[in-house]
């Protein structure tokens, strides 16, 4: 149950900060979507899966969670930093854009694997339960020796799991409460099938994302955005306003 904190907290979020983002991307000619009970990371992967093949996808987030929806050649993920919006012209050699080639050969595994040491490290922030005793580093070296969740339980199962200093209470809990992982994966998992997403997202949610698709580009409104910037004190915002509306195009 929240506390009178969390609640206040909840309230000002839904009641101020939500309807003021809205004002201000849309006036920077954003197409804003939102579904009530879903997060971003599952109405990323809905236009990931849905925008025509030909599409050039930049996500812009920090979540690590998204490293899934990352395609060869069409989806990259660019992290948000302080000076992300000065070099937009940089984009193909920037240090914080991760695409297919650079992901597997920083992780040397593939996008399609991160599910799997998003298994076993779990999620506090949301709730999940990972694999005792096993961080990011544990979990990518089991994942690159034996390529999946289930071969790394079938290994811990026939003892021969060898991974330098995997803690024994990581190895027992693999053995005996392997089937929590298969949960945790359906939780994390953001490659759906379109039933799924109809589960996840909702009939109606679908509706207002195909319609965002084809809405028509809106030129950005910069006086009215300029008085936003100084209202809300989004001053850095409004220091690099072109260059910011540039993504939003």
């Amino acid at each position: 149950k929240a506390t009178p904190e969390e609640k206040r907290k909840q309230d000002k979020f839904e009641k101020e900060i939500i309807p003021e983002t809205y004002k201000i991307l849309s006036t920077c000619g954003a197409t804003v979507c939102h579904v009530w009970g879903c997060e971003a990371d599952d109405l990323s992967a809905w236009f990931c899966s849905n925008l025509p093949q030909q599409s050039q996808i930049v996500m812009l987030s920090n979540d690590k969670d998204w490293h899934q929806l990352i395609e060869k050649n069409r989806v990259v993920q660019a992290k948000i930093t302080t000076d992300i919006i000065k070099t937009v012209n940089n984009i193909d050699k920037s240090s914080w854009l991760t695409n297919y080639d650079s992901f597997c050969t920083k992780y040397e595994i593939t996008p399609s694997q991160w599910i799997d040491v998003k298994q076993l490290i779990g999620d506090a922030g949301d709730g999940v339960e990972g694999v005792p005793k096993i961080g990011e580093t544990t979990a990518l070296r089991l994942i690159q020796k034996y390529g999946s969740v289930e071969s790394v339980i079938k290994n811990a199962q026939e003892g021969t799991l060898e991974i330098p200093r995997l803690n024994k209470t990581s190895v027992e809990w693999l053995i005996e409460n392997h089937e929590k992982l298969y949960i945790t994966r359906r939780v994390m998992n953001l490659k759906h099938s379109e039933a799924e997403f109809v589960e996840v997202i909702g009939s109606k949610g679908i509706e207002q994302l195909q319609q965002a698709i084809n809405k028509p580009y809106v030129e950005p409104d910069f006086k009215t955005l300029q008085g936003l910037c100084f209202e809300n004190g989004e001053l850095d915002l409004y220091d690099d306003m072109e260059n910011f509306c540039y993504w939003l195009k």
